[in-house]
Order: C-alpha cells, then structure tokens, then sequence
C-alpha cells in the first residue's frame, strides 16, 4: 500500500476531511495529529470495560498503520527501519494497555508519538 492508497483508505472511514491537495507532508502531520488526539481520547475511556475505548483505539492503529505504510525504505534505509519498529511497538504497547486497562502503554506510546511529530514539524517540505 502506498501513501495514496492508505490516505484514501483513511478519508472512506471520515477520521478527517483531507483535501487532494494535500502535500505529503501535510498528510503526514494531519495523521500524526488525528494520532494524538485519538491517544488522548483513548487514556480517557481504557480503564471503562464498555466500548468507549474502541472508536480511539481503532483510530489510533490504523494512523499507525498509515504512518508505516507510508514508508520509503529504499530511500529512507535505516531511519526507515527505524520508524517502522517504532510504530510497530507502539501498536503492540497499545494491544497492551487495552488488553490490561492500562494508561502506562498509553503514555509510553503517547510519548513517542509527540517527539516524532514535533520532529516532523520541523522538516521542511519539499516544494515543486
């Protein structure tokens, strides 16, 4: 799946109104940000044994998923690996903290994804 697909993938299931014309960038920081707010609602609503957490929790894997799929490993070579390991753990730590009601996971996940998107913030999109 490439960065398209997994955009218009995103934009059937309305997480976000993303207009075509977009930047990849941009696409980028709009998921990293759905992202974050979707973790914030989750640590609110995993300790509640109904279903409060699902809607977040799905959110938050399938921005996961997005940010993975959108890697360039031929281009992007370690630091590519290296993101995708740590969006893998973060799905795992998040498996986790939803299996046991736990914010611990959560906030480990949190964490990461807020120095990662700061970290994108500051890149610089490249202009055509």
């Amino acid at each position: 799946m490439n960065l398209s697909t997994a955009i218009s993938s995103y934009k059937q299931v309305r997480v976000t109104e993303i207009s075509d014309e977009e930047s990849p960038h941009e696409l980028i920081r709009i998921v990293f940000g759905v992202l974050q707010e979707n973790l914030a609602t989750l640590k609110e609503n995993v300790k509640f044994t109904d279903e409060r957490w699902e809607k977040p929790f799905n959110k938050c894997m399938f921005a996961l998923s997005i940010l993975r799929e959108s890697l360039d490993f031929e281009k992007g070579g370690e630091i590519a690996t290296n993101l995708d390991s740590l969006y893998a753990y973060s799905q795992k730590a998040m498996l986790k903290a939803v299996g046991k009601s736990d914010t611990e996971h959560l906030n480990t996940v949190s964490d990461i994804i807020k120095e990662l998107s700061s970290a994108w913030d500051e890149i610089k999109p490249i202009t055509r």
